[in-house]
């Protein structure tokens, strides 16, 4: 097995990385973050993560290199 790091120029990698950075400030356990209307969807707006283009979704995950991620087998 192998451990996978999901670069923040990534939507899921900065949502993660964002979630758990506000998560630890005063208060931060009572908040919601969610990519539909909530505290995250105007961060991915801003970011320019926000697109519904399938292509440039694609291109996004290629230039990281983690095209195909899923294919993989990553437990034996």
């Amino acid at each position: 097995m192998y451990l996978i790091q999901l670069p923040t120029n990534l939507l899921i990698g900065d949502f993660i990385a964002y979630s758990n950075n506000e998560m630890s400030k005063l208060d931060g356990d009572k908040l919601r973050f969610t990519f539909a209307g909530s505290i995250y969807f105007n961060r991915m707006k801003e970011l320019g993560f926000y697109s519904t283009d399938k292509s440039t979704i694609c291109d996004r995950v290629k230039k990281v290199g983690l095209e195909g991620l899923y294919n993989k087998k990553i437990i034996e």
